[in-house]
């Protein structure tokens, strides 16, 4: 009994030299880090920015995909957002996704100056042809096949991986999941 004080006191003492140790709390640092950066750039509420750390959990469950973190980080600090000023904005198009495509597109936190969508489609989800109105960036947390038929008939096959993008305001769309895979996402749109 005295043996097995002795190791679970070591193991205490000295877990974080351990590997999992480790991840725990390199996991909790990311957490952290998104958790300012959602509160402190894009002045999102702390229930809301619990939410969304759910909604980023694969991302931030593994080490591997804490660059992505850290890329999403830079990218809304480089944003220069400010929101020390209201201006009025025009009531949304009709096209907007939200309008569109709900299903696809469901509003995770609004205010005057931000709004915050999450995505996803499942394999052969076809959304409507919709728009989005202001630039954004956009975290693919899982990635999937799309085709992507605009407006003007130009067709495109692609696959986004998983990452950071930077999207301008977008013309009228249809996106329809040709992947083997449900696909999620997180849309921050800038309201400009």
């Amino acid at each position: 009994m005295k043996y097995i004080y002795i190791v679970s006191l070591w193991l205490l003492t000295f877990s974080d030299i351990l590997p999992g140790a480790q991840n725990v709390e390199s996991v909790t640092l990311k957490s952290k880090e998104l958790g300012e950066c959602l509160e402190n750039i894009w002045r999102v509420d702390h229930c809301t920015t619990n939410y969304l750390l759910k909604l980023f959990g694969f991302l931030l469950e593994n080490p591997n995909n804490h660059p992505i973190i850290d890329d999403f980080i830079i990218q809304s600090k480089n944003l220069n957002l400010d929101f020390s000023s209201y201006r009025p904005l025009s009531p949304l198009s009709n096209e907007d996704g939200v309008f569109q495509a709900p299903k696809q597109h469901l509003v995770v936190f609004e205010n005057p100056w931000i709004r915050i969508l999450w995505g996803s489609s499942q394999p052969g989800e076809c959304e409507k042809l919709h728009t989005h109105t202001w630039k954004s960036l956009m975290v693919i947390v899982e990635p999937t096949t799309y085709e992507i038929i605009y407006a003007h008939g130009i067709v495109e096959k692609g696959y986004w991986p998983r990452g950071v993008y930077v999207l301008d305001v977008e013309a009228p769309y249809s996106c329809t999941n040709v992947g083997d895979t449900a696909d999620v996402c997180l849309r921050f749109e800038i309201k400009e």
